[in-house]
């Protein structure tokens, strides 16, 4: 953007004066804004850059609440890199200085980025932890955007660990403060979660209102990155109600843009839904293609979407009629997904290596694994209050496709029990 070089090229004449003149402080300041607008712009590497040099000028002149800043503008940085455990230990420190010098309000955002840090490697009792103290913190300080931002963080955990009940709360509490400060990037992200939750226990109705009252807010920012979440629900929603033209051209959309905006993680997480799109419409080659690009992208960084991943490489090869390989990436997938305890994924992990039992004719092992996927969804749909969107949440063509076979392992094993009497 125009606007943003021009502010870059007048720091680059600051910084030039700033030497000159041999004032650390403005050069050490010049060097962070500069960082800052790269990281606005996507460019992470070239922002850590600046950041780390700003660093080195504030520690030269022991300066703890620039240090601080630097600190925790680096790990934000990394974060946007996918270095999650490296972004870690720049929170921590960044705390630590924050709590010496007793800036709360800079420790609430500590607290909401370790808390955001520790979710994106799957460690959620750590996350929950840092979450519930900087919520604490930020309430009791009446930091209402930070409340708001932190309620959000939370309610993404709740709502990954199939906590329907806590997650919607927390929602809720977001997209209020949202409202009430009138922050509309808070706002975007409230009612994309809030649709998210929709979506998954079928509302599609309510979870298209919401999405489009977003798209309204991030067309008066020109917030493109939150489109990319939008799309995926709306192509997830499209699925759903059978329009698989519709489902792809959104997935496309939002895989071109997360390039464009070197969004890696949401380039990663488009390119596995594409590849179960593709997989379920019997395009085997594009599905593989597809996979590869997964797995040479990244695959160990992202803890949260590998056992996706190998849930997806199981299906295919299921479909290929390579059943021995179906069930070793179904095992890999659960073993992940039991680590994570993301219950969702666990019960379709079930359900696919009940379905390799029942080609295979092991009807008691089918039956088994069918019972323990049809057991995970009545504990999550018990967390759901609403009797109606529990009755919804139940009713998709996934979880009624488990029932069916379920009863027809019933059936076997029934007509199995004749025969030997």
């Amino acid at each position: 953007d125009s606007q943003y070089q021009n502010a870059l090229d007048c720091f680059h004449k600051a910084l030039e004066i700033d030497k000159k003149l041999g004032n650390k402080s403005y050069e050490a300041s010049t060097l962070n804004n500069m960082g800052l607008i790269y990281w606005s712009q996507h460019q992470y590497s070239e922002a850590l850059k600046y950041f780390n040099d700003s660093l080195t000028r504030y520690r030269e002149m022991d300066n703890k609440e620039w240090i601080a800043r630097c600190l925790n503008n680096i790990g934000a940085t990394l974060i946007g890199l996918n270095e999650y455990t490296e972004c870690i230990r720049y929170y921590l420190e960044s705390l630590r200085l924050n709590e010496e010098i007793g800036n709360q309000k800079e420790t609430a955002f500590n607290l909401e980025n370790l808390c955001e840090a520790y979710r994106k490697i799957g460690s959620y009792s750590v996350a929950l932890e840092y979450g519930q103290k900087g919520f604490k913190l930020a309430s009791e300080i009446d930091f209402l955007e930070r409340v708001g931002r932190i309620a959000n963080g939370l309610g993404v955990i709740y709502f990954e660990l199939g906590d329907y009940k806590e997650s919607c709360v927390y929602f809720q509490k977001s997209r209020e403060i949202a409202e009430k400060i009138d922050d509309k990037e808070l706002r975007i992200l409230a009612l994309i979660n809030l649709s998210r939750w929709f979506s998954r226990l079928n509302d599609n109705k309510k979870s298209k209102q919401l999405l489009e009252e977003a798209i309204q807010i991030t067309d008066s920012i020109n917030d493109e990155r939150s489109l990319i979440s939008i799309y995926q629900i709306k192509s997830r929603i499209n699925r759903k109600i059978e329009q698989p033209e519709e489902a792809l051209k959104l997935l496309i959309e939002a895989s071109t843009l997360a390039n464009k905006l070197n969004e890696k993680e949401e380039a990663f997480s488009t390119n596995l839904e594409l590849a179960e799109f593709y997989l379920e419409c019997n395009d085997i080659e594009s599905a593989k293609e597809l996979l590869e690009i997964a797995k040479n992208s990244g695959l160990e960084r992202y803890i949260f979407y590998q056992p996706v991943f190998y849930f997806i490489s199981g299906k295919l090869e299921y479909s290929c009629g390579n059943f021995k390989s179906a069930m070793r990436d179904f095992e890999n997938a659960l073993k992940l997904a039991e680590k994570l305890n993301h219950s969702e994924i666990m019960w379709r992990i079930h359900h696919q290596k009940g379905r390799v039992f029942l080609t295979l004719h092991e009807i008691v092992k089918a039956y088994h694994e069918l019972q323990i996927g049809g057991n995970i969804i009545k504990k999550l749909a018990e967390n759901i209050e609403d009797e109606e969107l529990r009755k919804s949440y139940s009713n998709d063509e996934e979880k009624k496709g488990l029932v069916v076979d379920l009863k027809r392992t019933v059936k076997e094993l029934v007509g199995e029990t004749k025969l030997m009497i």
